[in-house]
């Protein structure tokens, strides 16, 4: 590396006989420091050193003596870290001077910037004691720095780095047409950190190429930009998107105060990624990966800001001309409003509710005159917003009840005011004839609204919700179908992703597995040409993927789908996240991670609780969780809780629900369960929840006299069937069996257990090898199941599995 990085002053002397040097390594950001330091320490372990290093990160800031834990660990153990810093202070000294007289060392702290200040204090104090010693210290840093680290780089010998000559480049690179490396050195300045991150996108080696490698530069630059504070990361995309700007106006476009903007320029300016006003950034390259970043909605609030900013400059420049400013855009208040309305979901969406809401009563309040309807929309939409966090909000009813006494309101905002009204009871479980009500009064052409404005999607989805919630699942399911038709001619992905992702927890609550696992993927591909991370409407379609996964039989998927979305950990409070926990809890039940599945649970209910949502039919957090109490051992717990579910279960009033909860409160009163799983079998008979319905006939059964017991067991097999509900269809397939079911007439053609499940694995696209992995056997058994398989079910090959195998399971007519 250092035969490319252009050093300021030249490497230290690391020789065995030098005495204690410390050499501080700074340059701006992503000049190589991080890569010379890696070379030191190298050339230092060649040279006969021990070497110990660290990296500072700014996880462990707070994290006392973390940088010094990790050069020496184990030897702060026991030490009081906090109480008593000075003694911890000769302790680490007196054991590096007793490695040193045994063999030269080389100690290296990375970004000493960011380390926690008990280390950087060490790093003094070591400073001042250790010049008789075969010590050599090297330190990296940014321009940004501490008061504390000033003071201790302040003496030190320095290298200084800057970008890349161009000859840099070129071996950076390595064999390239010299103008590609011309351009390079263009785009990135020289600067090594974005050569390397363009050259590893692995583009075509022209301008073009370079241009889309902004995306992969995007992927680490922005996090590294973000650790610097949320300010300077929103001041460098203002700056990206409002080129040649001074600072009140990139602050203005990123929604700073000007104060906080000239921070944020001064943080950048010190990191080299811009230079003075009037404001750019240095390197074209991150320029372009930043625009990458920012999205059409964000683009239009940056946009709207820095026109509204310069209109009242130039108010203030000329108070005589105000009235002739009204063409200038930002200066219209209907304009405004619009544009607050289009871009107020994007705010909320990016965990800034109460702003969206703020701003949409503000651009009420200026058009209720000019543009009442406009008023109205503006209002509802803080309604749907305020709804969609709380539906117990000190503020909602009043809105609503105002709402309701608008004259005059449009046919447009009159069916949205319905769906919220309807949404908030579906959500509380009070009554649901007002579901029926807005069923009947749902316009023949609503789902032409799935790719309307604002308003109308707001009033699809949450119509599309509420009817979900009452179980009115095929009328539901009629209104995505058709909005998928709608969407498609017009080419509008966001509105098509969003109608797949209702459709799969629709199909889901069908027990139509395949047909869910299809939309949900669907969806996930479309939004995955959008790039919209872990947006509300990606969570809606990987949560319904996941929990259709998990009742096929394939809870691992569904796990490593979370994990690839960052689902897998702690989730944000925001209430997309509610049913993420909801649905990762079912995935980790049926991997018998029951405890996992039970913290889920709860924290989901703790959550829904607090934002007023009672009403099981939505989210059945109550008869999941009371389940996993059931598997840890506590019936006690698990009846206590699922009894709260019944109650409301029969409040609301609708079978899913209540058929589930009186199947698990059934199961957790044991012996004295037998009448409400009769209850549940009832309940749930004539309803569209056929798994739900699986599962309760398959607890009923047990309760029954064994005559009575095969036709029930049967009766769930086929339902779990049907469903493609591998799991459930195994147990009432045992069941069966233990019952004195008779296997068909064709007896040897069966398939075993075994067979089924290697089958079955096989259908869902697993290889050998990962059957064999999974099972816990070897490739050549899988390979020997697989052939009986082919043998008995009367086909060739892997090909044919998938159209065989729904036909043909063991247990036969009763």
């Amino acid at each position: 590396m250092t035969g490319v990085l252009d050093v300021g002053n030249g490497l230290p002397d690391l020789k065995a006989r030098v005495r204690h040097r410390i050499t501080c390594v700074d340059g701006t950001l992503g000049t190589g420091k991080s890569s010379l330091l890696a070379e030191m320490a190298r050339q230092a372990q060649a040279a006969g050193f021990a070497v110990r290093t660290a990296t500072a990160t700014a996880g462990e800031t707070a994290l006392p003596f973390g940088v010094v834990d990790q050069l020496f660990p184990g030897k702060l153990d026991g030490l009081d870290l906090v109480g008593d810093v000075h003694s911890v202070l000769r302790h680490v000294t007196r054991h590096l001077r007793a490695l040193a007289a045994q063999q030269p060392i080389f100690v290296g702290v990375d970004n000493v910037d960011k380390a926690d200040e008990q280390s950087v204090r060490w790093l003094t104090f070591v400073h001042h004691r250790m010049a008789d010693l075969p010590v050599s210290m090297v330190l990296t840093t940014g321009p940004a720095r501490s008061g504390l680290v000033n003071e201790l780089i302040g003496p030190l010998a320095r290298i200084r780095l800057r970008g890349l000559e161009l000859g840099g480049c070129a071996r950076m690179i390595g064999p390239a047409p010299a103008e590609y490396v011309a351009a390079c050195h263009a785009a990135t300045g020289g600067n090594p950190y974005l050569l390397r991150e363009l050259l590893a996108a692995r583009e075509p080696m022209t301008a073009e190429g370079i241009d889309a490698a902004a995306g992969a530069v995007a992927i680490s630059l922005v996090p590294r930009l973000r650790w610097h504070g949320d300010d300077v990361l929103a001041m460098a995309k203002a700056v990206a998107l409002i080129d040649k700007s001074t600072i009140p106006l990139a602050a203005a476009a990123a929604g700073l105060s000007t104060e906080r903007g000239m921070v944020a320029a001064a943080t950048l300016g010190e990191l080299g990624f811009v230079a003075g006003e009037p404001l750019a950034i240095t390197y074209p390259i991150a320029a372009k990966a930043l625009r990458y970043t920012i999205s059409s909605p964000e683009r239009e609030v940056a946009h709207g800001r820095a026109a509204r900013f310069l209109s009242a400059a130039r108010r203030e420049r000329s108070p005589d001309h105000g009235p002739d400013h009204s063409a200038d855009l930002g200066a219209d208040p209907v304009a405004d409003a619009r544009r607050t309305l289009a871009q107020a979901y994007e705010i909320a969406n990016r965990q800034d509710r109460h702003r969206a809401v703020t701003a949409l009563d503000t651009a009420a309040d200026a058009v209720v005159q000019a543009d009442p309807d406009l008023g109205h929309s503006l209002q509802l939409y803080a309604s749907r917003l305020i709804i969609e966090e709380s539906c117990v909000d000190t503020d909602l009813a009043p809105r609503l009840a105002r709402l309701c006494a608008e004259p005059a309101m449009s046919a447009q905002n009159g069916l949205l005011l319905a769906a919220l009204r309807a949404y908030r009871e579906c959500l509380r479980g009070e009554d649901s004839g007002r579901v029926a009500t807005l069923a009947a009064a749902v316009p023949p052409r609503l789902a032409e609204s799935a790719g309307g404005d604002v308003i109308d999607r707001a009033a699809f989805t949450h119509i599309v919700i509420a009817l979900m919630i009452a179980d009115e699942l095929e009328a539901a399911l009629k209104l995505c179908d058709d909005a998928l038709a709608v969407t498609a001619s017009r080419e509008v992905p966001v509105a098509a992703a969003q109608a797949h992702s209702l459709r799969a927890h629709i199909l889901l609550r069908l027990g139509r597995l395949a047909h869910a696992e299809e939309a949900g993927q669907a969806a996930l591909d479309l939004f995955g040409q959008l790039k919209l991370g872990r947006q509300r409407v990606v969570t809606l379609a990987v949560t319904a993927l996941c929990s259709a996964w998990a009742e096929m039989g394939d809870p691992e998927r569904a796990l490593r789908e979370l994990a690839a979305y960052r689902l897998d950990g702690e989730v944000p409070g925001s209430r997309r996240f509610d049913r993420v926990l909801y649905h990762r809890g079912i995935v980790r039940s049926r991997l018998g991670d029951h405890g996992g599945a039970l913290l889920d649970l709860l924290e989901c209910g703790k959550r829904l609780i607090g934002r007023g949502v009672l009403n099981p039919s939505g989210t059945a957090w109550r008869s999941h969780a009371a389940e996993e109490y059931l598997a840890l051992g506590r019936p006690g717990d698990a009846l206590r809780l699922v009894e709260q579910e019944v109650t409301l279960a029969r409040r609301w009033g609708r079978p899913r629900a209540l058929g589930t909860a009186l199947r698990v409160a059934g199961v957790a009163a044991q012996e004295q369960g037998a009448e409400l799983l009769a209850e549940s079998v009832q309940v749930l008979t004539d309803s569209p929840a056929r798994l739900q319905l699986a599962r309760s006939l398959l607890s009923w059964g047990p309760f029954l006299p064994p005559a009575d017991r095969r036709p029930v067991f049967r009766r769930a097999h086929d339902l779990a069937k049907s469903c493609g509900a591998v799991p459930v269809m195994t147990m009432a397939a045992n069941e069966l069996r233990a019952a004195g079911g008779r296997r068909s007439r064709q007896h040897s053609f069966s398939l075993t257990d075994q067979e089924m499940c290697v089958a079955s694995m096989a259908v869902r696209g697993r290889t050998n090898r990962e059957i064999a992995a999974e099972l816990y056997v070897t490739q050549r058994a899988v390979e020997q199941h697989l052939t009986k398989v082919y043998r008995k079910l009367g086909i060739t090959g892997r090909a044919q599995l998938a159209c065989a195998l729904p036909a043909h399971w063991p247990g036969g007519d009763p």
